[in-house]
Order: C-alpha cells, then structure tokens, then sequence
C-alpha cells in the first residue's frame, strides 16, 4: 500500500510540474522555458492535447483592446490581424489569447489567472483528491481490521428441555365482565378501577324511561286498591253503611210482617195486609242478601285487582332491579368501560371484576402444538417486563374446544410458589409475589414455554449464540471461530449442543449477525 501511494505521489508531482510548465507557455511565453517547437514535440503529449481543445483562429477587429495578464497597467488595442487560442465560442464574453501576426510563439493572455494563481488552483485540487483517497483507504482499513465488541458466555452442562410456544395474558381466576339485562342510559356509576367489592355490591345503575313510567303507574294502582280494600278505608265504610241500612229496613219490614201475622188470627188485620207486609220483609231480605254479595263480590274484585297490579308491580321491580348491576364475586374492580349518561346495549361490556387473589396464565396453543402438551406439564414462562428471568408454572386445565378465530386452544397455567400479599381495606387488593422480586399483574403479557420434553446433564449453549445458519462463534483471545453446531432440544433460553462444542468453550452471544470466520473480537462477560 505504501508504495502504491508513492507512485501515486510521484505520478502526481510529475503531471502537475508538466501543467504548470504548459501554463507558463501559453500565459508567458517569454518568461517560459518552452518554445513552440516544444509545444510541438510529439513527445509532449499533455501539453499538445491541451492545444487540441483550443480553437486558432484570427482576430480582426483591430482597436479592440486588452489588458495584459503580467502587466494589468498595460492597456493596448489590437494590432494588425493577429493570431489568437480562444476558450470557448465568444472571445467577447470569454476572453482571448492575442499573439504575434505569424504562427504561435508568444503567447499573452486577455484575461483569466496568472501563472501564480493557476498553479495554486491545481495544487490545491490535487490536495483534495489525495485527502478523500487517503480519508477513503484509512475509512477501507480500519473497517477491515478494528474489532467488534461481544458479550460471550460459556458453554455449560445441565438440563435442556423442549417446549411448545404460546402466547397469552395474566388472568384472574375468578373474574367476571358484566354487562346490563336491559340496554339503558347508564344512570350512575358507583365504583372506580382498584375499588375492592364485596358480592352482591351496586356496581352500576341503568335508566329506562319507559320502565319507569310504568312502575310509577304500577304502584299507584296498588296504592289505590290498597286503599279501598282498608279495613278502614271509606270504601269499604259505604258498603258497610249501606248493608247496615238495608239490614235495619229488612228487620223492620220482618218485625212489621211477623207482627200483622199474629193479629191475622185474632181478626184485626186484613189478608191483603199482611200479604203486603211480608212481601215487603221479603224483598228487603232479598235486598240485603244482594247488596252483601255484591259487596263482596266487589271487594274480592278489587283484591284481585290488587294481586295482579301486585304482580305487574314486582315484574316491574324485577325489571328495576335487572338494572341494577351488582357484582357477582368478592374481588377488586379491574376496569369500568362506560361513562355517566352514555347508552349501553345488551352487548355492552360496563365493568369488569377479578379476585386477585389467585392469578392464573391463559394461553393460546397451536392446534398443531397441542397434541404434546399434558395437564400436570412444566410451564417455563416469559412476563413483560422481567425478561431476564423465567417463572415456573403449571397446566392444569386444557380447554377441550377450539378457538375458531384463531385456530388455537386455550391451556390454563398456575404459577408455582406464588405468594399473595393483601392489601386495602377488605384484604382484596393485594399482589401476588414470586421469589421476593417478581409482581405479575393483571392483564400483563406473558409468554409460555410448555415443556414437551427434558434431557438432563447435557451440553447447553445460550440460545442468541445460535446463528442462522446453525453455527456459533468460539472467542479464541482476540479473535473468533465459527463452529457448526448439531443442536438438540431447545426452549427461550437455552439450545442442546449435541455435537461441535467443548464444556467451557466461551462463545459470542451478540453481533453474532456481524461477526466472520477470524474477525477481531473485544470480549465483554
């Protein structure tokens, strides 16, 4: 590389010293080493292929002037027809070249730089293409030779197992999403997310309208007819009133006619009155039995008037009470959906509860998963937010039916030596623990590694040691060498190294994407 560049820099010093010595003729040519006939020179190919791009052609205008480049203080008109090089099509617009009336042997320039100034452009400009080629090869050289910095871990024995993945979320066991029996207004809401309830606790209260107006008519038809059949109720009074009436006639119209009966023997009334006397005790008798059967008669109507109000009454206050959403289970609310006054249908959901007391995992598996995995099976789980560490659980119920949607089937986990921690004022809104530093809520992602099978006393290797194409790299001091890998079983973690490692072999476990058979690596553990 070393020499390479100073070839370059000769070649470079050597064709800037050729440029600048065509400049000098063609700018001064009385000043310039160089004769026309060097210009000439087949051998001075530079400097004849710089001529090829000019244009000679005769100026005649004569008067016209020019300023001397040496000289800027001596200003001359055009003599007689003379021989000019012009740089472009104008030699108004892009100046000209004036020389003697014969071929070309002095040269002076109209305008344009000076011998100085030229010289500088092109040192200058051949600087910088040197700094980029040499930014260029240092950029090119330590790309190839710097080192890449890894994290490594060293290949151990113990167990490996295999697992069938799945996704799912922290759940409590016992959890209820209500919804309403009747789509209405929510009226109120009477607890906030984190509230501890009891069962049987006012969660919501929905308003219907219409269901209202008919109870408020329900109960005032039960209230009425309640207050006709009192026992001291003016109603039943004037009923009573008159059959006292028509009584005290009828026992009178009886004492008359039994009277008129016992002077008929004695020949002191006549037939026809007594005739008239009895008929008259009759029908008052008769009267009196009417009006104490109609009495009763209306009152037994009114009392079935009564039970049926009654019973629409207490349909409507069914009705009333289906609006009242209470909550089903001892726990803590978990999340309330609705708001105050918005309109929630029947498949609205308004409040969700869960005793947290006992936190389960739900997850889906694939259906072509599900044949390994066994109720009473290892559970190795992954929680949002504690990466780095893998909680214990295990399957104690798998869903017989699947989940269309998704093609899956629902497996229940527990966790293993969880504790709970009660806290509030019912000991209801508490946390469970898992060895003293790990907090599952609900709702938190989580995923699952439902173990299928376990080796034990087996050669392990990280598993982001693992590259694409089945491979690690083994850090040798400063450098790396890739070693192809027969794996076996492997879960989240940790990957079965059945062939192609050593116990104790260090290998990279990051940048493995990066890294190269022999790429300098800088260790990190």
């Amino acid at each position: 590389m070393g020499v390479a560049l100073a070839c370059f820099f000769e070649q470079s010093r050597s064709g800037l010293q050729a440029r600048d010595d065509r400049t000098a003729f063609r700018q001064h040519a009385a000043e310039s080493p160089l004769t026309a006939a060097d210009v000439q020179n087949p051998q001075a190919l530079h400097v004849a292929a710089e001529f090829e791009h000019d244009r000679i052609q005769q100026v005649c205008a004569v008067g016209v002037p020019f300023i001397h480049e040496a000289y800027p203080s001596l200003r001359r008109p055009v003599p007689a027809p003379a021989w000019v090089i012009s740089h472009g099509s104008s030699i108004s617009r892009t100046g000209h070249l004036l020389l003697s009336p014969g071929p070309p042997k002095r040269i002076i320039r109209a305008n344009g730089c000076g011998y100085e100034g030229c010289q500088l452009k092109r040192a200058l400009v051949y600087g910088a293409l040197l700094i980029i080629l040499a930014a260029g090869t240092g950029a090119l050289l330590f790309n190839l030779f710097k080192a890449t910095r890894v994290d490594v871990a060293r290949v151990t024995r113990g167990p490996a197992v295999a697992t069938v993945y799945a996704t799912g979320f922290v759940e409590a066991k016992e959890r209820r999403s209500l919804k309403p029996s009747r789509a209405g207004i929510v009226d109120r809401i009477l607890v906030s997310e984190g509230s501890e309830v009891k069962a049987g606790s006012l969660l919501v209260v929905m308003r219907d309208s219409a269901l209202q107006a008919r109870q408020q008519a329900a109960q005032a038809q039960v209230q009425a007819l309640r207050e006709k059949l009192a026992p001291d109720s003016s109603y039943r009074k004037s009923w009573e009133a008159r059959i006292a009436e028509l009584s005290r006639t009828a026992q009178q119209a009886r004492e008359r006619a039994e009277r008129l009966k016992k002077q008929l023997g004695a020949g002191g009334v006549s037939r026809d009155d007594f005739d008239e006397a009895e008929a008259r005790a009759v029908a008052a008798e008769e009267r009196l039995v009417t009006m104490r059967r109609d009495a009763e008669q209306t009152l037994s109507d009114l009392a079935s008037s009564l039970s049926v109000a009654q019973a629409d009454l207490d349909v409507v206050a069914a009705q009333e009470r289906d609006n009242r959403v209470l909550s089903p289970i001892d726990g803590v609310v978990l999340a309330v959906h609705v708001e105050e006054g918005e309109f929630a249908g029947l498949d609205r959901e308004l409040v969700k509860v869960g005793d947290l007391r006992q936190l389960i995992i739900e997850g889906e598996v694939n259906e072509d998963d599900i044949s390994g995995v066994r109720v009473g099976a290892e559970v190795l789980t992954r929680l949002a937010g504690y990466d780095e560490t893998l909680v214990k659980g295990r399957v104690y119920e798998i869903l017989p039916d699947a989940l269309r949607a998704t093609k899956s089937y629902l497996v229940r986990c527990s966790f293993v030596d969880a504790e709970f921690v009660p806290a509030g004022e019912l000991k209801l809104a508490g946390r469970t623990r898992i060895h003293d530093d790990i907090e599952p809520f609900s709702g938190m992602t989580a995923e699952l590694g439902i173990v299928t099978r376990r080796v034990e006393s087996t050669l392990v290797v990280p598993r982001t040691a693992l590259t694409v194409n089945g491979s690690v790299f083994v850090v040798d001091g400063a450098t790396v060498r890739e070693v192809k890998v027969t794996t076996g079983v492997q879960n989240f973690n940790v990957v079965e190294a059945k062939s192609g490692l050593n116990e104790g072999d260090v290998v990279a476990v990051s940048e493995v994407a990066n890294l190269k058979d022999g790429a300098r690596v800088i260790p990190r553990q």
